[in-house]
């Protein structure tokens, strides 16, 4: 469900361009004796095939202008102007080319000049391109920060339509920041802007972004409200795609109340449009939810059917000639920071991140259904890469091929990340069992090997930070086990003491991945901290495997500190073959007391390498951060946390997934 709406823009505004208006626009470039006004022409040749995805035309208009301009010996305003404008356009279509790097040097170009000249609109346009080429490398803090100062200048020149479109996309980033509070309040700012100047057409965008946030956070009543609401209006604009957007949604909001039928109709709905109207991106997404529903009511063998038709829509797209291309290109560009501090840097804000993370619990059957969909994306990869090997092509065809095939792993990879989300524990659960909780979960990779885990059974509510062996893909596979393993025990066979759950586990890790403990076999587990509350008894069980429990309590004598940090070991050995395997697992009670706070986690934070000296973060310094920000609500104390791991980090690449769960009783 995580997709937005981007608007972007480049000056001036245009309508999608048509075959006639082209042509027309050729020939008089062609006829142009003027090289100012060819150049004009050229510029406006390539908007015009920006908008329908002919980017190699429109890089070489854009690239003839430029040489024009470059060669003109005036510098009046309005050359000035012009040159700018083709900086403008290439810094677009190096976007749309993957080649980040490129994009944003133009891009600094054309706004140099626009600052020089004092072209406000034009300004506003530049910053908002640097921010969506931010946002595509998930910089979100600068595309942030470009965005913001956008919005500031259409404020300022009273560009309402354009206000609107600024406002949809620092939600957006909202969004992908998972804050999804401040992300509706801008959805609803520029919602409102469109009502007021009438842009029915740019509402639907951005009622789809609020509709697909309240689905997030299940709130399954609005979300069905705003997509309805969509739909009315482009079933009254004729707008089929939005129509078969509109119809896709709502089949899947079906899907997740469980009303299969008007699930299938309105799937089914969006199926016949998309096909009659030759949309496949559009037939692409619609398989996708048609999968999930197929798998959801056990059809396991339409599922497979849907799903091999959503693979020949995703290779036939992959096909297109305006297909933007796999990204792929590190940014290997620094913008000259001394004179970007004089002319362009403002005081940043600070960001709270409030991570809120969309988890799916699901049936059994859909846990399997999962695991042969994983195994059929792993098999694609394979046969990727064999293809890859035995082509014979010239060099530049094997970068092409490796760029697709590139991005069919990508492809894969992200859809076996929504199936790994899908079999984990529901957010609202979370929030029903630890009101007063934060879950701080940053993979390193697309999937993860570390999990979180929550449940109520036998009038204990329990959660569990899990760090299986492996990241990334490898990861998943035993997170999807690990996951699996432990709903059984707890909530089917009714288990509920922690050392006797992770003793179970142990067994079952074994049993299933026929551990004999031979020196040769893949040692493959997982590191586990579970925590029981049982609030008939007051009292708090816990029970690790060598991860331990953190408690951090009022220091009543206050000598030092307000606070004092009180750590439960773990056993020092994992879930899955060990040597001394038959030693039990060892649990530990204790009080629970009012104002205390809970934290178990994986050692990907304190493992991470970063600072000036690129050493790893460690344990004293993370317990030494948690006692500073006892006063903070958990929500607060999550920002504190990722923002300290960020800024450790640095440059540096992450090493492992990370995973910190605190809660407050």
């Amino acid at each position: 469900m995580k997709k937005s709406l981007l608007l972007l823009f480049s000056l001036p505004y245009l309508a999608l361009a048509q075959p006639g208006e082209l042509d027309s626009l050729e020939n008089i470039m062609r006829e142009a004796k003027v090289d100012t006004v060819k150049a004009d022409l050229l510029n406006k040749l390539s908007r015009q095939l920006i908008t329908i995805g002919q980017y190699d035309k429109a890089l070489n208009f854009s690239s003839q202008a430029m040489a024009l301009l470059a060669a003109h010996k005036g510098n009046e305003r309005g050359v000035k102007i012009m040159t700018a404008t083709t900086f403008n356009n290439l810094g677009i279509l190096y976007r749309m080319k993957g080649n980040y790097g490129k994009s944003l040097e133009n891009n600094y170009q054309a706004l140099r000049i626009r600052l020089a000249e004092n072209d406000k609109p034009g300004i506003a346009a530049s910053y908002n391109n640097i921010g969506s080429v931010f946002k595509e490398r998930a910089d979100l803090p600068r595309a942030l920060d470009n965005y913001l100062k956008s919005l500031e200048i259409f404020k300022e020149i009273g560009d309402k339509k354009r206000i609107a479109a600024s406002l949809n996309n620092i939600g957006t980033v909202y969004y992908d920041m998972n804050n999804d509070a401040l992300s509706l309040e801008f959805y609803y700012k520029s919602v409102e802007i469109k009502k007021e100047i009438g842009d029915r057409a740019g509402m639907t965008g951005t009622l789809n972004n609020i509709g697909n946030i309240y689905f997030a956070k299940g709130k399954l009543d609005s979300a069905m409200a705003i997509y309805k609401r969509t739909l009315a209006i482009v079933e009254e604009l004729g707008d089929k795609e939005g129509i078969a957007a509109a119809c896709t949604n709502l089949g899947s909001l079906h899907t997740k109340m469980r009303k299969f039928k008007d699930a299938r109709q309105y799937l089914d709905r969006a199926t016949q449009i998309a096909s009659e109207q030759s949309f496949k991106a559009s037939m692409k997404h619609t398989l996708e939810k048609m999968v999930c529903l197929d798998t959801t009511e056990g059809d396991f063998r339409k599922g497979l059917k849907h799903f091999d038709l959503y693979i020949d829509y995703r290779d036939s797209i992959l096909n297109q000639a305006n297909l933007e291309k796999s990204v792929r290109a590190e940014l290997d560009f620094e913008y000259e920071k001394k004179q970007a501090q004089e002319k362009l840097e403002q005081e940043r804000k600070d960001l709270q991140a409030d991570a809120e993370l969309n988890r799916q619990k699901q049936q059994r059957n859909y846990s399997i259904a999962g695991l042969v969909l994983v195994f059929l994306l792993a098999l694609l990869i394979f046969r990727s890469f064999r293809e890859k090997q035995r082509a014979n092509v010239s060099l530049a065809e094997k970068n092409k091929i490796i760029e697709d095939k590139n991005k069919d792993i990508t492809d894969s990879i992200n859809y076996a990340k929504k199936i790994q989300e899908a079999l984990f524990s529901e957010k609202e659960l979370k929030y029903s069992l630890f009101p007063n909780a934060f879950v701080l979960f940053q993979p390193r990779d697309v999937v993860s090997g570390d999990f979180y885990w929550f449940a109520k059974k036998g009038g204990k509510r329990f959660i569990a930070a899990v760090d299986c062996t492996g990241h990334g893909v490898p990861g998943a596979f035993m997170s999807l086990i690990g996951n699996d393993f432990l709903n059984e025990v707890v909530n089917e066979r009714g288990i509920t003491r922690p050392e006797t759950i992770l003793s179970e586990l142990r067994h079952m890790v074994i049993r299933s991945l026929k551990q004999t403990g031979d020196s040769v076999e893949a040692k493959d587990g997982m590191d586990i901290a579970l925590i029981a509350f049982d609030d008939a008894n007051g009292t708090v069980e816990f029970a690790g495997a060598n991860n331990p429990l953190w408690v951090v309590r009022r220091n009543d004598k206050q000598q030092t500190t307000n606070y004092e940090l009180i750590e439960y070991e773990a056993a020092k050995r994992p879930i899955g073959y060990f040597m001394g395997q038959s030693h039990p697992f060892i649990g530990h009670k204790l009080e629970m007391k009012a104002g205390d706070t809970y934290y178990i986690f994986s050692d990907g934070y304190a493992d991470q390498f970063g600072g000036p000296k690129g050493k790893k973060f460690k344990y004293k310094p993370l317990k030494e951060l948690l006692l500073s920000i006892q006063e903070l609500p958990m929500e607060e104390q999550e920002a504190v946390l990722l923002k300290a791991f960020n800024d450790w980090k640095g440059t540096l690449d992450q090493v492992d997934d990370v995973l910190v769960i605190g809660v407050k009783v």
